[in-house]
């Protein structure tokens, strides 16, 4: 008899329907100067979560912490950006343990482009992105290779 072990997987999806919990309880966030939720969403029901730079609007996770050393993983969401700075960053996730170098993920919008970097070294999408479209974005890193991956896909019908 041969036994194997999946390894393991923590699933966390943030819906933002009217609140910034995750689906699951677990890792629950505190909206930070008042973001708005929009109804509906993309798919025509639930609700997105609009946040305003210039507002300094986030969502803060706290507890309990996510561990992402030594680990592969994978962030997707979908974003709608109203304004795309061809000389700033606009975060989608981040977490730092130290601000040096390996220590911080950030998956942003920069310059136009989406990034994802471990605070100095990452990737970068070859899409420019434009506002007032629907994007779906994913990061893929895989621990074993070292390796980054972003992906960009635009949907056909993509105004609201």
């Amino acid at each position: 008899t041969t036994t194997t072990n999946a390894p393991f997987t923590t699933m966390i999806l943030w819906t933002f329907d009217g609140d910034a919990n995750d689906f699951s309880g677990i890792y629950n966030g505190q909206a930070v100067n008042n973001p708005t939720y929009i109804s509906p969403g993309y798919t025509g029901y639930g609700s997105m979560l609009r946040l305003q730079g210039a507002l300094n609007q986030s969502v803060v996770v706290t507890t309990p912490v996510l561990n992402l050393a030594y680990t592969s993983l994978t962030m997707e969401a979908w974003i709608y950006p109203m304004n795309v700075s061809s000389n700033a960053d606009d975060s989608i996730f981040s977490q730092c343990q130290a601000l040096a170098t390996d220590q911080c993920l950030h998956f942003a919008l920069a310059s136009g482009y989406l990034r994802m970097r471990f605070f100095n070294d990452g990737s970068q999408g070859a899409t420019r992105f434009t506002p007032n479209k629907w994007y779906h974005i994913a990061c893929v890193y895989d621990y074993t290779l070292s390796a980054q991956v972003v992906y960009v896909t635009t949907p056909y019908q993509n105004d609201i």
